[in-house]
């Protein structure tokens, strides 16, 4: 009677391990990580252009930008909101936009790039000219 009591109490250990490996109270899921925190830190703009930057009337210029930290971006002269950073559960995403936007001016024109996000916004300009 005692062999197999001392049989059961040396395979105690093991039969924890089993348990605590399988997923058991013993082993906890890691924490999630925290949401990035909001940023204190206007947008930056890498680069706002327009390419060509010269056309003849009829022409496509296209204008190019890459924007950080940014949750909106439009541009003015009838174009718009060009991006809106998708939300997240922590809230709304900063992230870096890299696009592009064909325009077709009859006139030389400058171009107003202006991006938002919760500290602030910052804009950028560039000029299609038409000749």
């Amino acid at each position: 009677m005692i062999k197999k009591i001392l049989s059961l109490v040396a395979l105690a250990p093991l039969a924890l391990v089993f348990w605590a490996c399988s997923g058991g109270p013993l082993a906890p899921d890691p924490p999630k990580p925290a949401p990035p925190p909001p940023t204190s830190t206007p947008p930056k703009v890498i680069y706002f252009s327009a390419g060509p930057a010269e056309i003849s009337l009829g022409e496509r210029a296209q204008l190019d930008w890459r924007v950080e930290l940014v949750s909106n971006i439009s541009i003015d002269n009838g174009i718009g909101v060009v991006f809106t950073a998708p939300m997240t559960p922590g809230g709304q995403s900063w992230v870096t936009e890299q696009s592009c936007y064909s325009v077709f001016p009859t006139v030389t024109t400058t171009y107003v790039l202006t991006a938002w996000n919760s500290s602030g916004s910052t804009t950028a300009s560039c000029v299609v000219k038409v000749k």
